[in-house]
């Protein structure tokens, strides 16, 4: 008789190791994704603000007897409240350039400023979407349980890179953040209050600069007034600084979707960042 050796037992999906998640590699990419591409981000934020400014600059020279009583004048609020939309779409524009310039460079590929850009504007809508989408859901599960809030917030924290970088529809891109992020949600959630933790020092840095600003005299205390020269620079400033915080955020999620992305499929190919040709 010959001695065979049993074949060996097949491993369940579950019983296969699984690569190990680089807390340090995530966050060193989201830095880098920023920082190798901030000449490109600040023109997307300048072009951003300037068109902002532009669309907004009236509600600085609203004329009234008693600049006290211009709350109560709907004009100011249709103004205002679309001022407020256009913000929220500016902000989203330039998250979704980030993601952009950042999963290129992650990818080794060089990106078009031009295409970028417009690329980034046809898909902002679709992205805010989703991503309102998201909040609610969030907010949801929170309400009623904490756990159940974590567990969707965190499940589909890549829902925007996995809709930008694949042929993923917009809906399907809930599911495809859920597969990716399957195994590994714990790091993500790890990874996520990690930013959340930078993201609020840097905004608070921002507000107690902003007071300081406001104490010193140099933006004018007496925000009721008409329009200032140095009130407006320093929403410009103020401005700049949050599209780079959330730039910061966005690239953050990127370097989530590529790292949790490799650890599945493996290293990404040229093909998987096609969409810059």
């Amino acid at each position: 008789m010959v001695n065979q050796a049993p074949n060996p037992q097949e491993l369940y999906e579950w019983q296969k190791p699984k690569a190990a998640f680089q807390f340090g590699r995530v966050m060193n990419r989201s830095f880098a994704g920023v920082f190798k591409n901030i000449n490109f981000i600040l023109l997307a934020i300048l072009i951003s603000l300037g068109i902002s400014t532009i669309l907004t600059l009236p509600v600085y020279f609203l004329d009234t007897p008693d600049p006290s009583n211009l709350t109560l004048r709907p004009v100011y609020w249709v103004m205002t409240i679309g001022s407020s939309v256009l913000g929220f779409l500016f902000m989203m524009f330039i998250c979704v350039f980030t993601d952009h310039m950042a999963f290129a460079h992650f990818t080794n590929r060089k990106a078009e400023f031009r295409y970028v850009l417009l690329r980034s504007a046809k898909l902002t809508i679709p992205i805010l979407f989703i991503v309102i989408l998201y909040f609610i859901a969030s907010y949801i599960g929170m309400i009623f349980l904490i756990v159940p809030g974590v567990i969707i917030s965190v499940g589909w924290a890549i829902i925007g890179p996995s809709y930008l970088h694949e042929d993923t529809p917009l809906f399907g891109s809930f599911g495809r953040s859920w597969e990716l992020t399957r195994g590994y949600k714990w790091w993500v959630w790890l990874a996520t209050i990690v930013m959340g933790i930078i993201l609020t020092v840097i905004f608070s840095v921002m507000a107690i600069l902003m007071s300081l600003t406001v104490y010193s005299g140099f933006s004018g205390t007496d925000y009721t007034s008409a329009f200032t020269i140095g009130a407006f620079l320093m929403g410009l400033l103020f401005s700049m600084l949050m599209y780079l915080a959330l730039a910061l955020y966005a690239s953050f999620t990127t370097a989530l979707y590529t790292e949790l992305r490799e650890l599945k499929e493996g290293p990404l190919s040229e093909e998987m960042s096609a969409v810059f040709d």
